[in-house]
Formats: C-alpha cells, sequence, structure tokens
C-alpha cells in the first residue's frame, strides 16, 4: 500500500466506526452517563471489532511480525 492508500483506509475504517458509534449514540443506546472514560473503553471495542483474528492460519505470521515491528519502532 502507498502512504496514500494507507490514508485512506485508515479514514474510512475511522468513519465506519464513527458513524457507528454516532448512530448509538442518537438512537440512546449508549447512556447518558457515560463520559469519556466509558466512551474510550467502548471505541477501544468497536475498533477491535474491525480487526482480523490473528488466529487465523493466515494471518498468525503476520501478526507476530506486527508485533515485533510495533515493539521495535515504539509505534505505540
Amino acid at each position: 500500500m502507498t502512504k496514500e492508500e494507507k490514508k485512506v483506509f485508515v479514514s474510512g475504517l475511522m468513519a465506519s466506526v464513527t458513524v457507528s458509534i454516532f448512530d448509538k449514540i442518537d438512537s440512546g443506546d449508549i447512556p447518558e452517563e457515560w463520559d469519556g472514560i466509558e466512551l474510550r473503553w467502548y471505541l477501544a471495542e468497536k475498533l477491535g471489532q474491525q480487526t482480523v483474528s490473528p488466529t487465523n492460519f493466515y494471518t498468525k505470521g503476520r501478526k507476530r511480525d506486527y508485533d515485533n515491528a510495533v515493539l521495535v519502532s515504539g509505534v505505540l
């Protein structure tokens, strides 16, 4: 993927999750008393639902390589 393709992918994924969460807020499914803490947890869960399972045979090696790259680069 080029840098631009990566940006488009991330933007589209985030927009999809954002719309989904906004719909839940508008419909009243998200409790009124939730603030930034609960919303961060919810956002993390929603984004987690968008991932590919690392137990999938195809992704096992890629996940290991990803974990190593994150550790070495300090990107997080």
